[in-house]
């Protein structure tokens, strides 16, 4: 897991968002949840990703149990069952989110941040579950971070690194939409290149 993109966390803690914010949306397409990782954060400013990368993420992390995919009407969707796979409470669920989709965040900011999805009421509330994240589970799933400045304790999820300055985006051809059933094939395609190892064809 070590080697897992921050964008495969970031899509992870997007599903777990959703799943607080908008559960009648659950599971969701890969075009709702590409928009969805690329809502503005009021704490941590990530740079945009598009629906490749999002395939790529789901595809790791199918791969891993934590997301499943179902076929609706025609349509890909995507769900999270990292709370299963780790028998996360509903305090923890959330507390995982804020994690995945931030900076390492002090208490207060985490108390702050996770006010739509869980009704923490305190930050030592917000500690007891990072503690439960750090030591409860066969994996740990959260971590301490170095101190602030002002030297306030700052956690993160366990498999967080500092990022790299994202490229300068440079200029292209602007894609044309394919058709409904041209995206469907596409986009389990896609799953299958990064699910399946390729065949050996000279064997």
């Amino acid at each position: 897991m070590s080697n897992t993109s921050a964008t495969t966390w970031r899509v992870l803690g997007t599903l777990i968002r959703i799943r607080f914010t908008d559960p009648a949306e659950m599971p969701c397409t890969a075009d709702y949840l590409t928009a969805a990782c690329n809502q503005v954060g009021t704490l941590t400013t990530l740079p945009p990703i598009d629906k490749p990368e999002v395939h790529r993420a789901l595809a790791e992390l199918i791969k891993m149990g934590l997301v499943r995919v179902e076929e609706t009407m025609g349509t890909f969707r995507y769900g999270e069952t990292a709370a299963n796979r780790f028998q996360l409470t509903p305090a923890e669920h959330a507390v995982l989110a804020v994690l995945l989709l931030n900076r390492p965040l002090t208490a207060m900011e985490l108390l702050k941040e996770s006010y739509r999805l869980y009704p923490f009421r305190s930050t030592s509330q917000i500690t007891e579950t990072i503690d439960s994240l750090e030591s409860a589970h066969p994996v740990a799933l959260a971590r301490h971070w170095p101190p602030t400045t002002d030297g306030d304790a700052r956690f993160t999820h366990a498999q967080y690194e500092e990022a790299a300055p994202a490229p300068a985006p440079t200029a292209g051809p602007v894609p044309q939409p394919p058709d409904e059933l041209e995206q469907r094939v596409a986009e389990l395609e896609q799953l299958i290149d990064h699910i399946a190892p390729p065949l050996d064809h000279e064997r």
